[in-house]
């Protein structure tokens, strides 16, 4: 059964009917044989319908007179006759010696298990007579030769039938081969895709972040340049108000002396006095802190003038104090004004501004 199962995927393999026919007819012999009547005529059935497709006589006479045997072999008997009786009819007209024996051979048999002994001696003795015909036209030595040659026959047809399996399988096997190699190639070419992908993204990450530390290196840096440039500015703002501080104190001394009445004294001291209230607002000091200034706090002049093109130089200085958040009383020393001068220079900065009732003067420069 396994030699037959391998030889009917073989055959239908190729597509060849013909030999997928008589497969199913040796299925069928061998269910037969294990009194496994379905499945012989489930096989028997197949083979009938094939050959009669591939115009095979001789295999339908096969086929029909093994189903007609199954049929007998189950108990229904009409089934058989009828069965046997359609491969008498194809033997008939082949002339088939040999089959015309088998059938009538059968057709005993079913019409004695009919209780039809009439019938059933007229089939048994067409057999003998059939059979001595076949002994009496041919010698012994010719049906020798004759069984022979099927036997010949039959053996190279197995040897080639069984060389188109091999052939069959030995093509399947190369396929399956040469499927199982392009999956390798496809696998390999996948993973080292994904391993030159990881590669580029690992590469792609290295430089990502070598280039964040170069951000971050420039940005404390700057931060550093910054935070020094601010100390600066402190540190001159310092300066500029110690200056101005020593230089009133100066100044008032000399206003003390200027009250002597001594007129000899008044002319020198008076020069003197204009020179330390010249030197109080000196320019120098002022642009060197406005430079300064600009380094810590990039653009912001421009971006006041945005807001008021008309500002003087005392203006965008009280505007730079107050970005400063320098107090009152240094912002005074610093420009060299009195408490109550700073507040009307407070005032005008205001309403060239145009702020609103409420609005802070600090606050809006702050967001500048």
């Amino acid at each position: 059964a396994r030699a037959a199962g391998m030889a009917l995927a073989g055959y239908q393999q190729l597509k060849d009917e013909a030999g997928v026919a008589k497969t199913y007819n040796q299925l069928g012999n061998i269910y037969e044989d294990q009194h496994r009547y379905d499945s012989a005529y489930f096989y028997f059935t197949r083979a009938v319908e094939l050959s009669e497709r591939a115009h095979d006589t001789t295999a339908i006479i096969e086929a029909l007179n093994n189903v007609g045997d199954t049929y007998r072999k189950t108990g229904r008997y009409k089934e058989a006759v009828r069965e046997t009786r359609r491969a008498m009819a194809y033997a008939m007209q082949t002339r088939e010696l040999f089959h015309m024996g088998s059938i009538y051979r059968d057709l005993a048999k079913t019409y004695h298990a009919l209780g039809q002994d009439d019938s059933a001696y007229y089939y048994q003795r067409a057999c003998q007579q059939t059979l001595q015909h076949i002994f009496s036209s041919e010698t012994s030595t010719q049906l020798a030769v004759l069984k022979t040659l099927y036997d010949v026959q039959k053996k190279n047809n197995e040897i080639t039938r069984l060389q188109t399996v091999r052939r069959t399988q030995l093509a399947i096997v190369v396929i399956v081969l040469l499927l199982l190699v392009c999956g390798a190639l496809i696998i390999s070419r996948q993973r080292l895709r994904i391993k030159n992908a990881l590669l580029h993204g690992k590469e792609q990450s290295a430089a990502h972040e070598a280039e964040q530390a170069r951000v971050q290196l420039e940005q404390q840096s700057l931060k550093q340049e910054l935070e020094l440039k601010s100390r600066e500015l402190s540190t001159h703002t310092i300066n500029i108000i110690q200056k101005n501080q020593f230089l009133e104190k100066v100044l008032e001394q000399l206003e003390e002396i200027l009250k002597d009445p001594k007129r000899d004294q008044r002319r020198p001291l008076r020069q003197l006095q204009i020179q330390i209230s010249q030197n109080l607002n000196n320019g120098q000091h002022w642009d060197n802190f406005q430079g300064i200034f600009d380094q810590v706090h990039e653009s912001f002049f421009l971006r006041l003038r945005e807001h008021c093109s008309s500002l003087t130089k005392t203006d965008l200085r009280l505007v730079a104090l107050l970005k400063m958040n320098i107090s009152a009383d240094e912002m005074a020393t610093l420009l060299g004004v009195s408490a109550d001068s700073l507040r009307v220079m407070r005032y005008r900065l205001r309403k060239k501004f145009n702020l609103e009732q409420g609005q802070g003067l600090e606050q809006f420069i702050q967001s500048i």
